[in-house]
Parts: structure tokens; sequence; C-alpha cells
């Protein structure tokens, strides 16, 4: 009749806990795993951040490089515009010149050809009458 020890199989009675602690600090260990928890949480939601961050920057770069891309097709093509309007002006230039030489030439064989024409005729006007 005394007392009951745990081996006798005796399962309702509750067993005291071999180490006591004070309610201070079992609200302490209580508080630190919230803690624990929350900072597990918070830390979740920055590498979510990072992540979405990443992606960003990478896709940012990614657009970079595309357009780099383009922009380098848009000077090539650009280049070659150029390169033909300079090509077109050079060939006008030089058959503007060419004609230019040619009317020159053209003007001083007909007023060479006047000169001679004048000379060669006897003009009434310039006759004996106009010697008076």
């Amino acid at each position: 009749m005394g007392q009951t020890s745990s081996s006798d199989g005796d399962s309702s009675a509750i067993e005291e806990p071999a180490v006591k602690i004070s309610p201070e600090l079992g609200q302490k260990i209580a508080l630190d795993y919230q803690n624990e928890e929350l900072n597990n949480v918070w830390k979740g939601v920055q590498v979510s951040i990072l992540d979405r961050r990443n992606q960003r920057d990478n896709a940012i770069k990614s657009d970079m490089a595309q357009q780099q891309l383009v922009d380098e097709q848009q000077r090539q093509l650009m280049a070659a515009r150029h390169k033909q309007l300079d090509d077109r002006i050079a060939v006008l230039q030089s058959q503007f010149h060419d004609q230019m030489l040619e009317i020159e030439h053209g003007t001083k064989v007909f007023w060479e050809d006047l000169d001679t024409q004048v000379k060669e005729k006897n003009l009434p006007c310039l006759g004996p009458r106009a010697h008076w």
C-alpha cells in the first residue's frame, strides 16, 4: 500500500520531469523558439526577394544583350546605306565635273569659232564708211 513506482506499469500516473526549470527560463526558451521561427521565415522571404531580384537582373542583362545585337545590326545597316550614298555622291560629282569640263570646252570652241568667223568675214559696217 504505499508508493507506486513507474515500473509497475501504471500509465495513469504523471511523471515529474527530472529537471525543473523556472517559468522565466521557460518563457525565454519559448520566445527564443518563436524568434528562431520568425528568423527562419524572414530568411525565406529574403531568399525569395533575392531570387526575384536575380531573375530580374538576368532578364535585364539578357534584354540589354539582345538590344546591343539589334543596335549593332542597325549600325551595320546604316553604315552600308551611308557607303551607298557616298558612292552615289562620288559618281554624281564625277559626272558633274565631266559635264562642266565638256561645257567649258564647248564654250571655248564656240568662242574660238565665233572669233574666227568674225575675223574671216568683212562685215559691211566695218568697211570704208566706218573710218570717216
